[in-house]
């Protein structure tokens, strides 16, 4: 019977193609609906078609809950015509905007400059983001093990208020270097595992053969800082002689004339 009525109402087969049409929008949320669960069979030229209970319709059918719109800025119910004017089965996209500027205007304008003006790209009207809100629309993609983290663990204070996004603000207490290596957790670490780091050392800690050592052999006290002295025949005085006898005077920075570790 659906293919019989769309060979009459061919207006309705392209609607059924466009998301922000009433009967797309219906197919998407569920593509098992037929024609005649919302139309009754013809009953006369003047017969009404369309069964459209509104204190009982599901409005979840088109994707849009409406849970977190129970009643208007005036406290009474909403009506079908507040969001659709006069043709109930067309929504304009412009029209959360309106509304929401009477509520708040400074958020609603601050938030579309951040997130633009598709609304129903990322609300369900429920309250709650959509599940398949693109984060990586925002200035913080969500790679590695942030993609798993609920949104409430990051925003605490509310989905849209501003956070802090440097990998220190989260992980401070994870610190087991306790602040001594900086604040700047990707200088080593990733999203991918934060245990097994990546830091890439431009100086080679194996020069002279003499094998690998561990980071507080030449930053004992920061990774900022480092020190030459705390192995092998490096020695300040032992230094000091042989750069003198050079007529070097300024030879505290190592790394200036010895970049590879070579003598």
């Amino acid at each position: 019977m659906a293919m019989r009525c769309i060979s009459c109402h061919t207006e309705i087969e392209a609607a059924l193609q466009a998301t922000e049409d009433l009967h797309g929008a219906v197919m998407v949320a569920n593509d098992k609906i037929i024609c005649r669960d919302c139309h009754t069979e013809h009953q006369g030229s003047d017969g009404l078609l369309t069964i459209l209970d509104k204190d009982n319709f599901s409005h979840d059918l088109v994707g849009f809950s409406l849970s977190g719109h129970q009643t208007n800025l005036d406290g009474k119910p909403f009506e079908c015509a507040d969001c659709h004017q006069d043709d109930i089965t067309r929504f304009e996209a412009n029209t959360c905007g309106e509304c929401h500027l009477e509520v708040d205007a400074a958020f609603t304008r601050e938030h579309a400059q951040i997130f633009g003006r598709d609304c129903l790209g990322c609300h369900t009207g429920s309250g709650d983001f959509s599940s398949d809100f693109d984060h990586s629309q925002t200035s913080f993609p969500l790679e590695g093990k942030h993609i798993k983290v609920a949104c409430k663990d990051c925003h605490t204070q509310g989905i849209t208020a501003k956070i802090e996004s440097s990998c220190y603000s989260c992980h401070k207490q994870d610190d087991e270097h306790r602040g001594s290596y900086g604040t700047d957790c990707g200088g080593c670490h990733t999203p991918d595992d934060w245990e097994n780091a990546n830091f890439k050392h431009t100086f080679p800690i194996n020069h002279e053969k003499r094998g690998g050592s561990a980071c507080q052999v030449c930053h004992p006290d920061t990774l900022q800082t480092y020190t030459c002295y705390g192995c092998h025949e490096h020695t300040p005085d032992k230094i000091k002689r042989e750069h003198r006898e050079e007529g070097i005077s300024n030879y505290q920075n190592c790394m200036d004339c010895h970049p590879d570790g070579r003598e």
